[in-house]
């Protein structure tokens, strides 16, 4: 198809849709095909490391140049807990925090606050929750 492309008549979407089910279970199934899918994968991140880094944020509707104004306006800081350490050892790049409900994207966080909010399924009432934790459980350590 991808050769003759000219001389056939383009895929429908319902043909698109068997063709990548057939794809997705014989992936399923056939271990060197993961294997060879994932040393690609590998090798063309490797040789397109802003294309790749770029890819991770255009899920969420910014841009490479969105994406450093965010930083920029955040001083280059994790959105909660100021650090510029990422927590992130493969990519080094901050986390874009995003609303699971509207999608709207509320910062950059480094990997423990992404997690943290995440474990909290991004409610309010939790954190609140946690805080008078932590808070009492300091007032009854430091009375003993």
């Amino acid at each position: 198809y991808a050769a003759n492309k000219e001389r056939l008549r383009p895929r429908t979407p319902e043909k698109r849709a068997e063709y990548n089910e057939k794809r997705r279970r014989k992936y399923a199934s056939d271990p060197e095909m993961q294997r060879q899918y994932r040393e690609a994968a590998k090798a063309w991140s490797a040789a397109n490391p802003e294309k790749r880094k770029s890819q991770r944020v255009k899920q969420y509707g910014l841009d490479a140049a969105g994406y450093d104004a965010m930083l920029a306006e955040q001083s280059g800081v994790c959105a909660i807990c100021g650090s510029s350490d990422t927590g992130d050892r493969r990519g080094g790049r901050f986390h874009v925090d995003h609303c699971h409900k509207t999608g709207a994207v509320r910062g950059l966080l480094c990997l423990s606050c992404n997690h943290g909010l995440g474990k909290f399924k991004d409610s309010i009432e939790s954190l609140r929750g946690a805080i008078r934790y932590l808070e009492s459980a300091k007032k009854r350590s430091s009375s003993d």
